[in-house]
């Protein structure tokens, strides 16, 4: 006679984004017997891991993400190690910014509390060092040697590979429907109900659809993000092969401040992507929503700032890609416990920055699920700064 007693998980992550990817591979590795489940068929280009370069960096305003870094790196090369893939490309990242603001004080305290390396750079000094960027003389850099380019897709595909080869099971096109929380959880699914003893939820920018469910409020906004590719009409002078720099520009805008960033010419020939982020945003959608929303004022953003400051990229640009932002108020991470069920653990929020760290992130999120101590504080990421209480 067949047992009729469920499979029971040690747990389950709900998201195969990078974050749930890392919090996987980490129980994997510690031996957990571990599902890892995403609603879309994989890989994917909904959410917010896809692409083919995410920024790594060290040079944070907020010490406690410098303080990652370290580790977040190591991680990234253990595992460029295990696959023998190049998964990161070193670049150098140039922050810069116009005389009056002081952002990048706030980067460079932070980087000297940590003991972080970076250079300090004049305008005539980055135009000398970089002449295909074209920005005024009284500007300011900082230059953050460490940083460099992961290859998201690829470090997404490996992920998952080293998963499943330390015992893991993923099961992609498969939409949670409901999350019957108590000392073990119930996950329904379209394809049946898996039990688990521990469940962490990382579902980027649906997490306050799955969360609500679960009586968690977070003040969460999602807004689509625009990856615009410029082709080079230089020979070759912003490739990353000629030296050219990731670059961080910040600009001061009513309401907040605006962020430009521009990735050297790597994932299409003689092309330079170029993005750029506004806080508060005029963008906010739900992520089921992201195509539709016009993106024709962030384009014109951008036009406007590559005939500023890059000469020799064409005027407009000729491919663009999709993703999306999920953004807490203070653009913290939420790492945290659901309030009522410890054995609920919710990883979301990453406000744009949480590819980089997500080797540390997923190493938080999988102490939680085996009831170790953090290896860091994760105070200050907690749900209770939004005054969040269970509604259950």
């Amino acid at each position: 006679m067949a047992d009729p007693r469920p499979e029971i998980w040690d747990c389950i992550v709900v998201g195969a984004g990078v974050v749930g990817s890392w919090t996987a591979y980490h129980l994997t590795k510690n031996g957990k017997k571990t599902l890892l489940i995403d609603q879309f068929a994989l890989p994917h280009t909904r959410g917010s891991s896809h692409g083919q370069s995410r920024i790594i960096r060290t040079s944070y305003a907020e010490p406690r993400y410098v303080a990652m870094m370290p580790e977040s790196f190591a991680l990234w090369d253990q595992l460029e190690k295990e696959c023998g893939k190049t998964l990161f490309r070193r670049t150098g990242m140039l922050n810069i910014e116009a005389p009056g603001l002081n952002k990048i004080g706030d980067v460079k305290a932070a980087m000297v509390k940590n003991g972080a390396p970076f250079e300090e750079l004049t305008g005539e000094e980055i135009k000398k060092r970089y002449p295909m960027l074209d920005y005024p003389k009284d500007f300011k850099g900082l230059l953050d040697p460490s940083a460099g380019m992961l290859l998201n897709d690829r470090c997404l595909a490996v992920l998952r590979e080293r998963i499943v080869k330390q015992g893991g099971v993923i099961r992609d096109a498969e939409p949670v429907k409901e999350i019957y929380p108590g000392s073990h959880v119930t996950v329904v699914t379209d394809n049946g109900k898996y039990v688990t003893k521990k469940i962490v939820i990382t579902p980027g920018p649906w997490a306050n659809d799955i969360l609500k469910n679960l009586g968690v409020d977070l003040p969460l906004k999602t807004m689509p993000g625009r990856s615009f590719y410029w082709r080079d009409l230089t020979e070759g002078e912003y490739d990353l092969e000629k030296g050219c720099p990731l670059v961080t520009h910040t600009v001061e805008e009513k309401g907040g401040y605006r962020f430009y960033c521009l990735f050297p010419s790597m994932e299409y020939q003689n092309s330079v992507k170029i993005v750029t982020r506004g806080e508060p945003s005029e963008f906010y959608c739900h992520p089921n929503d992201r195509d539709i929303r016009p993106m024709s004022q962030m384009k014109s953003l951008l036009q406007t700032y590559v005939a500023t400051y890059l000469p020799g990229i064409e005027p407009a640009p000729s491919i663009e890609e999709a993703a999306m932002y999920t953004m807490t108020p203070d653009g913290g991470y939420v790492i945290d416990q659901h309030p009522l069920y410890t054995n609920i653990i919710i990883g979301c929020g990453m406000s744009g920055h949480g590819f980089k760290t997500s080797p540390v992130t997923g190493k938080l999120l999988s102490e939680m699920a085996q009831e170790k101590p953090t290896s860091y504080d994760i105070e200050a990421l907690k749900m209770k700064r939004f005054g969040q209480k269970s509604k259950l």
